[in-house]
This record gives structure tokens, sequence and C-alpha cells, in this order.
């Protein structure tokens, strides 16, 4: 494993202290990305002055998401509203990307329709700015989207494949399979080497991504925290 891979370990903090280092809210103690764009927030360590740091973020901008290798404690003043594992997976063979020229490249003006897809289908967090993290592309029919793929986390000599997702009534048709073939191209021709994240509950996804050559790498635990709900008067 070289140096530069252990930051898959922190993916999260390695992204927001990188590539996506312009756009983050916080310090050295943790950052996030700004609301709208997505949840995702990281910390370098688990130690007193980055969780009090962390908490403090999520009172001031609420809910944030965190996945990195090893449990994180629930910061004083939050409550972890979602915690669950995923798989990272990781492409190390070259020769499986094809480039697609019948998908169009998706913008602020689909980012309606980018969300509502989301919000259908579930692939993970996904808010109206997600689409502002990197390359999404999509399949329309009639006029509608009908399936999407794009990227979110950027690490040094990494990029994330998210936010995969199609139309239930369109699923069987190897949308998705054509859509991370497209982004496995891109994401290779810029030298980088793609990697994703699958729920450790749907081995059938992670299967899926196994046929197209992804190697499950480790397990990293996620936890959404929240603010605490003030007490309630009795």
């Amino acid at each position: 494993m070289t140096m530069e891979e252990t930051e898959l370990d922190r993916p999260n903090w390695a992204t927001l202290t990188s590539r996506h280092a312009a756009i983050a809210q916080g310090d050295h103690l943790a950052r996030r990305f700004p609301a709208e764009i997505s949840m995702l927030a990281g910390i370098p360590r688990i130690d007193g002055d980055s969780m009090a740091a962390l908490a403090e973020m999520v009172a001031v901008t609420g809910p944030v998401g965190v996945a990195q290798v090893g449990h994180v404690p629930c910061p004083d003043g939050t409550h972890d509203i979602h915690a669950f594992d995923v798989n990272q997976m990781i492409l190390r063979v070259t020769g499986i990307g094809l480039a697609d020229d019948r998908l169009v490249r998706l913008g602020a003006h689909n980012a309606a329709a980018m969300l509502a897809l989301a919000t259908m289908t579930k692939p993970g967090p996904f808010a109206l700015r997600t689409h502002e993290l990197g390359e999404y592309w999509g399949l329309f029919e009639n006029g509608e989207l009908i399936a999407m793929a794009g990227e979110r986390m950027k690490l040094p000599g990494y990029t994330e494949i998210s936010g995969v997702c199609t139309r239930p009534d369109q699923c069987g048709k190897g949308l998705a399979r054509r859509l991370c073939r497209h982004l496995v191209a891109r994401i290779q021709a810029r030298g980088e080497t793609p990697f994703l994240h699958v729920e450790t509950t749907k081995p059938e996804v992670e299967a899926f991504y196994a046929r197209l050559g992804f190697e499950t790498r480790q397990m990293l635990n996620v936890h959404v925290f929240a603010p605490e709900s003030p007490a309630q008067p009795h």
C-alpha cells in the first residue's frame, strides 16, 4: 500500500484538504462541504480538539456525514441519526473504460432533474449542487432524465464514482454499466484511479462493480451526526 493510498482510509478528509479544499468549510481540525453541495465532512484524527470542532460544525451548519476506517464516536451535543458500513472498491485494471458519445454532460441547468432522480432512487446523499463536485453524465428519454452517474470525492490520484442511479422503469437495460464505463474512461485518461463505495447490505451492487473490475479494498464506517434536539419542557 502506498502512502498516497492510505488517504483512502479517510476519503472525506482527504478530498476536503486537497482537490476540494477551495470549497471546503472549516479548518485544520474539521472540514465539510457547503450543505447545498454535500453533507460530507471529515476530521484528521479522533481526538478532543477534532471532535470538539466537529461538534461545533454540526451545531452551526447542520448534519454531516463522516466516513473513515474505524468507529467515530458521537461528538458532544450531537446524536448519530444514521450509522452503517460501506465497502470501498478500487479499480486497478485498465481496458474496461469506454467513452460513450450518446451520453449527455449534465450541469446546473439539469440540477432539479438530477435531484429528483436521486430522491427517487436513493443512490446516497445528493443535494441540489452535488454536481459541482465533478463531472456528471446522464441519459434522457423523451426529455426526461432516466439515468446518471458522476464524480464526487477527489483525492490526489483518485476520483470517486458516485450518484449512479437509474429510474426504476428503465432498470435492466445496462444503463448503469454504460455510465460507469464512460466515467472510468475519462478518469483513467487523466491518469487517475477510479474508486467507489457500496453499502455492505447490498451484495448485489458490490457484485455488479466486481464484474466491471473493481476490487473491494476495505470497509469504512459511516456516521451521520445531527444536532441534539432541544429538551422538551415538562
